[in-house]
């Protein structure tokens, strides 16, 4: 082996441990957008191993992007890497939403820069995505909720009985400073018959997504609570009218593309959602029931949708 042979394996190596302590995702693609490297960043963020990825697209049912409305970004003419192997220029996006492994939706910025030869030729592209949230903030929070039985044990959100503290606090706040808060009641459509199909382990599965997802896609200081079954209630402090409206419909849409493989069949499922604000003479309970009302119209006008009052 020549000395200059040896020197371009030892600087590969560097780079490569270099990359593999980076906390963000970073992962290779040649021109025909097939993944040739992915680093343990990548592999926490997502839950994918470079094992399962290395070799494939990342539209082949891996990361499969979409913005807060579900449009997809990876058809060819709206995927980053895409237009960064076209242009030969730095691509960035705004705020878009990948698939974890384990199913829900995770929000990342994207920033993709074209690879090229010796000879400037473009041979690929390098994708470096970063979470907008902290996992380990996350992770800590939820081991603290834990410790204080107010988390779900299922789903790690918060539980009922810390639902209904918030929402007291809620109530008093408005009624002392006329703070606006809101509630969404969400609940899994057809559960019963997921489950009956799939069993109750893929069920819990399912929870378990659409309560990530909901957590994921809120902001950090709304509060999302497993109200009961497959009933989760959103509380979405200072808020107004058209927002809640919108906070609605983009929890409803990133649920919908959200999905989990059973027997390499992709399942996926959707949510009817109750939407309401806090009035003058509200009570935690007539909040809840006006909501949960909604959610019960949403059922009746075909599911998958949201009633708003």
């Amino acid at each position: 082996m020549s000395e200059m042979t040896v020197k371009s394996e030892i600087e590969n190596n560097l780079y490569q441990d270099i990359m593999d302590n980076v906390t963000d995702g970073i992962y290779f693609l040649n021109t025909d957008r097939v993944i040739t490297y992915w680093n343990r960043g990548a592999e926490r963020i997502t839950g994918f191993t470079a094992e399962e990825v290395v070799g494939s697209k990342c539209m082949d049912n891996i990361l499969v992007h979409v913005t807060e409305t579900g449009e997809s970004i990876c058809h060819s003419d709206g995927c980053p890497a895409y237009k960064a192997i076209q242009t030969g220029r730095l691509i960035e996006t705004g705020l878009v939403y990948l698939h974890h492994k384990d199913g829900h939706r995770l929000p990342v910025s994207i920033r993709v820069n074209p690879v090229r030869n010796s000879s400037g030729q473009i041979t690929g592209a390098v994708e470096v995505f970063a979470e907008r949230k902290s996992k380990e903030w996350v992770e800590a929070e939820l081991a603290r909720l834990k410790r204080l039985a107010i988390a779900d044990n299922l789903t790690g959100v918060w539980n009922r009985r810390y639902g209904e503290m918030k929402l007291q606090s809620a109530i008093g706040q408005f009624a002392r400073y006329q703070w606006p808060f809101g509630v969404l009641f969400c609940d899994i459509d057809n559960f019963k018959k997921l489950n009956d199909t799939y069993g109750s382990q893929f069920g819990d599965k399912v929870l378990r997504m659409a309560a990530q997802t909901l957590v994921s896609c809120s902001r950090s200081f709304d509060t999302v609570v497993r109200w009961a079954g497959e009933e989760f209630v959103v509380i979405i402090v200072n808020v107004q009218p058209a927002y809640i409206r919108e906070m609605a419909e983009k929890l409803r849409v990133l649920i919908e593309n959200s999905f989990i493989f059973h027997q390499n069949k992709k399942v996926s499922v959707t949510v009817s959602i109750g939407a309401t604000l806090c009035r003058a003479d509200d009570t935690a309970d007539t909040i809840i029931q006006r909501a949960d009302a909604l959610m019960y119209q949403s059922k009746r006008l075909g599911r998958n949708r949201i009633a708003f009052e």
